[in-house]
């Protein structure tokens, strides 16, 4: 086991990371670092790559993400938990579109099933969203 980074706001560097995933597509991890507002993306030895976000609701903008995962599709997807969505990128960090969550929830965690289908745990509203 080795520890990746330390705390603090220069790359590489996080700030509550709440979740990692691996892309079977290049085998890169995808960070989210909640309190930097951001994604940040390192080689599987620990050498980071690249990243995008900052704070705010903007395209390539976050307030408090807490999850990511790849979809099938090769789709960055990011739960933005205050900006109430879950916004979707291609893996070099471009927008591509977001789903916005009913009634201002929250989002935490994020799956998708075999034909893409993506389902949402929303803690604020105690239920599953499901968008086709």
């Amino acid at each position: 086991v080795s520890t990746q980074s330390t705390w603090g706001t220069n790359d590489g560097q996080f700030n509550n990371p709440t979740s990692v995933t691996i892309s079977k597509f290049s085998d890169e991890l995808f960070v989210c670092d909640q309190h930097n507002h951001r994604i940040q993306v390192f080689q599987p030895n620990g050498t980071f790559i690249r990243k995008w976000g900052s704070q705010g609701n903007g395209q390539h903008q976050f307030n408090n993400p807490f999850y990511v995962i790849i979809s099938q599709c090769n789709e960055v997807m990011v739960s933005d938990r205050d900006n109430n969505c879950i916004k979707i990128f291609k893996t070099d960090g471009q927008y591509l579109r977001q789903f916005n969550l009913p009634n201002n929830g929250n989002p935490l965690n994020i799956t998708t099933s075999s034909n893409g289908d993506v389902y949402v745990s929303d803690y604020s509203k105690h239920c599953i969203h499901h968008f086709v």
